[in-house]
């Protein structure tokens, strides 16, 4: 008697945007087919319709024509497997090369690079039937009892069905089902028809159940539909699927009580899609299950059985099985299972051609196994859409197959784990491939067969301690292609890098620090983070280096705070000072110039002697002043300076106490004044930083001498206007800057810098303004002002070479601010003459450039004696 009868069925017409589908076969989520291409002659092309995600696919690679088989007519995809069509999906098919040509037929293998893999043309006129073989690529041919004709249709484990036509002359079409184990066919008819026809065969979910798909014709020449159910018993049970308001009702294929085919009712052909109750019954745990006996078993099949787990499996007995399948039986976990007994395992295969399918999540603790397949395990299928979070020991021969388009990896503490597996492996685009780094040790998958790689690797690290340079975390003995679309690591510090390198049979993680290749750093914060790359990264040995106790903290902050901290760290205030002491050595010029001035105008009467006195006084010096004006003036001068800076932008500040000696020398001809100079400041440098970043706070100092060298000349021609004095010059001065190397103290992860020596020329032009008034109280005021243009060449842009103490190689330069090379210069000021011998005066002196500005303020006060 029939299950279920057709009108209580809900048939569903699944609606393809360029034409009308007609399915052909089905397995799993995988329903393939074809469909007539609009205008193109009668052709047909190959179809693929996911059930899980509602979307069509070209099958078996997409073509322009439409055929979706490169270089052919017409293509007809008919019986899929599980997987997905960018992992281990294959199917059969033929197709023509031309519209009159035979067909040829084909398997699909999309993990096999992927490619077709067997080619095979039916011969012509001898109406058998045959069982290709697809690891030996062999062929055996297939007869049914006195058949004349023999068809074969499907093939599920051992079982083959099709129909045949006796000899009896009446054309009658029998259905059969072909034990490829005992040779023997059993024949089937439906109940009142001339003719039977299987076109599909699947288990019944049970050992010894099976279900065929079956057209059939009455003896009006009606067309029908039915599922022959085979109970274990050998008694079977018709279900009859003639869809509602339909003419004709033809079924293509079964699989876990769920039919495709095709009907013609009034609209035209039209596909379906409908699940048939009562064909399908698989072993089923909808309840929450507990296996704590050392060596049990939760739930276990044999030969044909298969297990759906709707509920909660634990398995906390040592070496116990949550889920035990044997030859053919199909695993779908759409729950949960977990793992905790040591050596057990939440899903165990065995035997020939077993599968799972995990929708649902397997956890395994340490010590036990989310997957594993028995010794005698082959031609084990795994499809992977939920998350596999254990490890996974999958040896079953060179004809298994793993495909993770879910999360697969171990997420519990240890690392080091290697999933073991056999025959291919293939990633897909969805899938995450997630593997744990530890020091030295790091898990990994190792193939026995090929790796097809796609998808997702995600490394997570648990720490920077002993992080080696390069980790191999795949191997595949025949080979890995492919590669994984993105890379996520989680656990590295910000600045550090991970890649992946590619070899013809392993696959490497590569760890380095790349903190000079973050985005928006200054060229310091880049030249500093490129140190501490080279000492990191040039580290001998396998390892990568690590970071000094004073400079951890740079582990543990993110990328928008490493900016700041490289700043502060860098020390590039130490190359800014090599730009104070050289523009510094233009007050030391000016005070000897002045003298100079003085010598060559102070006896002048009128305003010409107010330039005796114009210009700055930044250093003290002892020596004599002359009294009178001599055509040529030769002197020598000792003097002190102290000069402060502060770089507030990186917390550093530096004291320079300065012991200078000067030669210099000055003659006249006429209003033409020349004037000569030579200088050497010894400088003591005192330097004070502090380092301020998230986990550390510290201040350094450091001090370190120098030597400021420089020679300089002037010439000037002096003339009066009035009451105003004026001296149009020219001058030019070499100045040379060398600096000891230095080590910070205070800090635990101190700087060093290396000796530096810079050389600087400028040339002025320039015009002098003076005057001076008599008091009534016997005193002179001396007003007198100065503008220059003031060009800088040479060593403008100052730098310093600087390593971190306790990190070997990390050799690093920064620059400092440079020095301006064109510069304006204004002086103004004013002495006041007390008596013959004394004066004191008051000036402001600043320098003007492009985004740089000096201002100061001078006083001295003179005595001649």
């Amino acid at each position: 008697m029939p299950a279920a009868a057709s009108s209580e069925l809900q048939y569903i017409n699944l609606d393809y945007p360029v034409a009308e589908a007609n399915f052909t076969g089905i397995r799993g989520a995988n329903i393939v087919g074809n469909y007539l291409i609009p205008g193109g002659g009668g052709a047909s092309g190959g179809i693929l319709y996911r059930t899980d995600t509602q979307t069509w696919v070209p099958i078996p690679t997409s073509t322009a024509n439409g055929v979706n088989y490169p270089g052919v007519y017409t293509a007809l995809p008919y019986g899929p497997t599980f997987g997905s069509p960018d992992g281990i999906f294959r199917v059969v098919g033929s197709y023509k090369t031309t519209s009159t040509s035979g067909n040829v037929g084909y398997l699909f293998d999309a993990a096999a690079a992927p490619a077709i893999v067997g080619n095979y043309d039916t011969t012509q006129g001898t109406a058998g039937a045959f069982i290709y073989n697809a690891v030996s690529k062999s062929y055996t041919p297939l007869s049914g009892p006195g058949a004349v004709v023999t068809t074969a249709y499907g093939i599920y484990g051992d079982k083959v069905t099709g129909g045949y036509t006796d000899t009896l002359g009446l054309n009658a079409e029998h259905g059969y089902l072909y034990d490829i184990k005992t040779n023997t066919f059993t024949t089937y008819d439906h109940p009142g028809a001339i003719t039977t026809h299987f076109q599909g065969v699947t288990g019944g979910g049970r050992h010894g159940e099976y279900n065929l798909a079956a057209d059939w014709m009455d003896a009006q020449g009606g067309a029908h539909a039915a599922i022959l159910h085979i109970h274990a018993d050998g008694s079977t049970q018709w279900t009859e699927l003639d869809a509602p308001g339909s003419t004709t009702t033809s079924i293509d294929s079964i699989y876990a009580g769920n039919a495709v085919g095709f009907y013609l009712g009034a609209d035209g052909m039209m596909n379906y899609f409908v699940t048939v109750p009562g064909v399908y019954n698989p072993i089923r745990n909808t309840g929450a299950l507990t296996v704590s006996q050392a060596g049990g078993t939760g739930v276990s099949g044999i030969s044909g059985d298969d297990i759906v787990n709707d509920g909660s499996i634990l398995v906390s007995g040592a070496n116990a099985i949550g889920i035990k399948a044997d030859t053919y039986g199909v695993v779908t976990n759409n729950a949960s299972i977990t793992v905790t007994g040591v050596g057990a395992s939440g899903v165990q295969l065995n035997g020939l051609d077993g599968t799972l399918l995990n929708a649902g999540t397997i956890v395994a603790a340490p010590g036990a196994n989310a997957i594993t397949a028995g010794a005698e395990a082959s031609g084990t299928i795994v499809v992977n859409t939920g998350v596999i979070d254990g490890r996974v020991v999958f040896a079953a021969g060179p004809q298994a197959r793993f495909e993770n388009s879910g999360w697969l990896g171990i997420s519990s503490a240890g690392v080091g784990i290697a999933h073991q597996m056999s025959g291919v492996f293939v990633q897909t685009s969805r899938g995450t491939l997630s593997l744990r780094v530890d020091g030295a040790a790091a898990d990994r998958l190792d193939v026995t067969g090929a790796a097809r790689l796609g998808g997702t690797l995600a490394a997570s690290f648990a720490g920077t301690g002993g992080l080696q340079k390069s980790y191999t975390v795949l191997t595949a003995s025949d080979g890995a292609t492919g590669t994984f679309a993105s890379l996520e690591t989680s656990g590295l510090p910000s600045f550090f890098s991970a890649g992946l390198a590619y070899g013809p049979n392993a696959v490497a993680l590569n760890v380095s620090s790349a903190m000079a290749q973050l985005p928006g750093l200054t060229l310091n914060e880049r030249s500093l983070g490129a140190g501490i790359d080279r000492a990191l990264n040039g580290a001998p040995g396998s390892a990568l280096g690590t970071l000094p106790v004073g400079l951890t903290s740079l582990y543990n902050i993110g990328t928008s705070q490493l900016p700041a901290a490289l700043k502060s760290l860098s020390g590039e205030a130490y190359a800014s000072e090599q730009s104070v002491l050289i523009g510094d050595s233009l007050y030391g010029r000016e005070a000897i110039l002045g003298r100079l001035r003085q010598g060559a105008y102070g006896g002048q009467s009128g305003p010409m002697g107010a330039l005796a006195y114009g210009g700055p006084a930044a250093l003290s010096y002892a020596g004599p002043e002359a009294a009178q004006p001599a055509p040529t003036t030769a002197r020598a001068a000792l003097g002190y300076s102290q000069s402060n800076a502060n770089v507030d932008a990186v917390a550093s500040s530096t004291e320079v106490n300065s012991m200078l000696l000067a030669l210099y020398a000055g003659t006249t001809a006429g209003p033409w004044n020349m004037r000569l100079g030579a200088s050497y400041a010894f400088n003591q440098i005192d330097a004070t930083r502090t380092i301020a970043f998230p986990g550390v706070l510290q201040q350094a100092t450091a001090q370190y001498d120098g030597g400021t060298a420089q020679v300089f000349g002037e010439i000037g021609y002096g003339f009066a206007v009035q009451q105003v004095a004026l001296e149009p010059f020219a001058g030019l001065a070499y100045v040379q800057l060398n600096t000891d190397s230095f080590a910070e103290t205070g800090l635990v992860a101190p700087l060093s810098g290396a000796s530096a020596s810079s050389g600087v020329g400028y040339s002025t032009l320039g015009l002098r303004a003076a005057t001076r008034f008599a008091l009534s109280n016997g005193m002179v005021l001396a007003p007198h002002a100065s503008a220059a243009w003031q060009y800088a060449f040479g060593d403008v842009d100052p730098t310093a070479q600087i390593a971190f103490r306790g990190l070997p190689g990390s050799n690093f330069t920064v620059g400092g601010v440079p020095l301006a090379q064109n510069t304006a210069l204004l002086e103004v000021g004013a002495d006041l003459h007390l008596s013959a011998q004394a004066r004191v005066g008051l000036s402001y002196v600043g320098q003007f450039a492009d985004g740089v500005t000096t201002n100061a303020f001078q006083a001295n006060i003179a005595w001649r004696f």
